[in-house]
């Protein structure tokens, strides 16, 4: 008789395992196991989206929305994983721009940091969240909130942009 490979009869039938569907045998790295089955429990992170919106001002009836969508949260904010990293924000420079301290902030450092554009960024060794901008053809780093003072960015500066904010998520309280 032989030994190995797929015999006919042999093994779980279809869809009755752990997940109830098919399943695939495949190699994964040990580090990222735990990861891994937490993705595949949670159904690949993906939460019930129901498309009608919520109004804000006056109430109106919710439509029927028997079967929502589902929504991956990571798709929605991450669109260069590998360039993307998270970063809680401090302070109060930026609250006009809807960054408060304490917002978990999506930065990605392959978007080019263009004017306008809101960005992380080291001045002389201290970390800020600014907007670029410029003005005369000098680049400044802007506050969002009128107590704080633009950064001028000089040419003996040393500054470096570790990305463009894409993202801020916030608690409300």
């Amino acid at each position: 008789m032989p030994h190995g490979g797929k015999r006919k009869g042999s093994g779980r039938p279809v869809g009755t395992g752990k997940f109830k569907l098919p399943t695939k045998i495949m190699r994964v790295p040990e580090s990222m196991q735990d990861e891994i089955v937490e993705f595949i429990e949670s159904k690949g992170h993906s939460l019930p989206f129901y498309a009608n919106p919520v109004q804000a001002g006056v109430p109106t009836a919710l439509g029927s929305d028997e079967s929502p969508e589902r929504l991956n949260v990571y798709t929605l904010l991450v669109e260069n994983p590998d360039e993307t990293y998270f970063v809680k924000a401090s302070g109060e420079s930026m609250i006009n721009a809807g960054i408060n301290s304490g917002d978990l902030m999506v930065v990605n450092k392959k978007i080019p940091a263009k004017e306008g554009a809101v960005v992380v960024a080291s001045v002389n060794g201290e970390f800020t969240v600014k907007r670029l901008s410029y003005k005369g053809g000098k680049p400044f780093l802007m506050p969002e909130n009128k107590k704080f003072k633009p950064i001028p960015v000089n040419e003996h500066d040393d500054v470096v942009l570790f990305g463009v904010v894409t993202h801020s998520i916030h608690q409300v309280v």
